[in-house]
């Protein structure tokens, strides 16, 4: 009876052992669900943008990388930051050259004067006006009738033509001041002035242009023949003179070499003179871009209403290396944009050696 005694007390407090084990590891295991479940809540001041891996199946949440080893407290959170305007690196630009420009005029030529070698052309054998270009031809013409200090006077027929440049009647003046004074501000009055004042001298009428058109003959240019010394329309259906843009180019190459100084007042953005009496006179060159272009030997603009926008110019491209452009038929600001796209795209043809840029005369 003892022995059975005390086996019952033994067994009953076993079982009261096992009951609060199992109480404990009850409450335990609630505790750590209770935890696991919880929902998460990003602390104040997260970044919104952060990247955060989540496990629908099991509740659980979490910064860490999905494929990083999940025993790794070292893993730091991946942060991922929109692209910005600031941050996105602008597009170089677009390189210049002969095959992806937007030229309006109908006629242009690009020639390395000292090899001869045509760089670019585009319907550059087709005779158009050459409104005031045609002054380049009248200049090298009156350079063999006049004397640089004849007197030249300003006669009612020349202060008749087309345009105000501020001449008055009986004004007299040096050929070489008057003509360089009109290459430069493209005054039509005082290539008619010129005009007149070789008339006299060799008392033929027409003298000046029929030397210029004795000396295009002469000299080769098929495309060219003058009607006036000054480019202006004749009237609405004929222009002052006609010539194609390979034409004009080999003209401002033959005038550098045979009257190297004659085209120099063409280059400058202005010019002052006088006349005889002492009076100043002051002008501003046509050609609105001259001081972007490298280099620049010799320049002259024209437009009529029947020519458009022309412009021809020569420059250096490097030491003793001249580039003559001529752009005809475009529009009165069309010229210049012209002109600078062919600047630009000839220096990138001449490739990374230039020296030169478009803008930067030093």
């Amino acid at each position: 009876m003892l022995l059975l005694a005390v086996f019952l007390v033994v067994f009953a407090m076993y079982q009261l052992w096992d009951i609060a084990a199992n109480k404990k590891g009850l409450e335990a295991s609630a505790i750590g669900s209770a935890f696991v479940g919880a929902p998460h809540t990003a602390p104040s001041g997260a970044n919104p943008l952060s990247t955060q891996n989540s496990n629908p199946a099991s509740g659980q949440s979490s910064n860490q990388n999905p494929n990083s080893d999940p025993g790794n407290s070292d893993v730091k959170d991946l942060q991922v930051t929109a692209p910005t305007a600031n941050t996105i690196p602008p597009l170089p630009p677009k390189k210049l050259t002969y095959g992806n420009m937007s030229l309006q005029a109908k006629s242009a030529i690009v020639v390395d004067t000292t090899s001869g070698k045509v760089l670019y052309k585009k319907n550059a054998n087709e005779s158009l006006p050459l409104a005031s270009i045609t002054k380049v031809m009248a200049a090298a013409a009156a350079t063999d009738l006049l004397k640089p200090d004849d007197t030249v006077t300003m006669t009612p027929d020349a202060l008749a033509t087309d345009g105000d440049y501020g001449f008055s009647l009986g004004e007299r003046w040096t050929f070489e001041n008057l003509l360089n004074y009109s290459l430069v501000i493209s005054a039509n009055d005082g290539m008619v002035a010129i005009a007149d004042a070789a008339a006299k001298k060799y008392n033929q009428s027409g003298i000046l242009v029929k030397t210029m058109n004795d000396k295009a003959q002469q000299l080769g240019f098929s495309q060219m023949h003058f009607y006036n010394p000054s480019g202006l329309d004749v009237d609405q259906t004929k222009s002052g003179g006609y010539g194609s843009a390979a034409d004009v180019a080999a003209l401002f190459q033959y005038v550098l070499l045979k009257y190297p100084h004659l085209l120099d007042a063409t280059t400058q953005k202005t010019i002052d003179s006088t006349d005889e009496s002492g009076r100043a006179f002051h002008g501003t060159n046509t050609d609105e871009i001259i001081a972007k272009i490298p280099g620049v030997r010799a320049s002259k603009t024209g437009y009529t209403d029947l020519a458009g926008g022309n412009l021809a110019v020569t420059w250096n491209a490097g030491l003793d290396h001249a580039i003559t452009i001529v752009v005809l038929g475009s529009t009165f600001s069309g010229r210049f944009s012209d002109m600078e796209q062919l600047v630009k795209a000839t220096i990138n043809e001449l490739g990374e050696g230039s020296e030169v840029s478009f803008g930067n005369t030093n």
